[in-house]
């Protein structure tokens, strides 16, 4: 929790912090990883912000080929912080509101790390997967099947053009 009453009071413009937070159970994609957030609140005449680097490290299991890899990432994030919203159904994303003073700082940064996690997970662009046929991992070998037999939903039009 970040403790903004200061900010709130004026006695302070700015508070900066500093945590870890654990990635487990983020993403099914995500076996294990940590999150470092640096970032500040600060108080400009009135309308604060809240800013956060957020760097990530992470083993992940790759959408191709399933094996393990790891990575790193970076983003930054920025939101206003309001006291109270009139309209709390509407700007409730748009907006952080502390409650009884405090920040929920894991909860802000572990959900945009979420919102801001690929599709899918892929130890490299040139990944080649796996064979479907023998499950071999076409990274690490060559698989031995036979790849030209082709879709067999097209075989009649195979046929049709033999004859001709």
């Amino acid at each position: 929790m970040l403790d903004l009453n200061s900010l709130l009071t004026g006695e302070v413009n700015e508070i900066s912090f500093e945590r870890e937070y654990p990635l487990d159970g983020v993403s099914a994609d995500i076996l294990t990883g940590k999150c470092f957030a640096k970032g500040k609140c600060v108080n400009y005449s009135g309308y604060i912000e809240f800013t956060a680097d957020l760097f990530l490290e992470y083993t992940a299991l790759c959408a191709r080929c399933g094996e393990e890899f790891g990575g790193k990432g970076e983003m930054n994030i920025t939101y206003p912080v309001a006291v109270k919203l009139e309209n709390a159904d509407r700007d409730q994303d748009e907006y952080l509101v502390p409650e009884n003073g405090k920040l929920d700082l894991q909860s802000i940064c572990i959900s945009s790390v979420i919102l801001n996690l690929p599709i899918k997970f892929l130890c490299g662009e040139d990944c080649r997967g796996i064979c479907p046929d023998c499950g071999k991992n076409l990274n690490q070998e060559k698989c031995l099947c036979n790849r030209i037999k082709g879709d067999p939903r097209l075989e009649k039009l195979k046929d049709y053009f033999n004859k001709q």
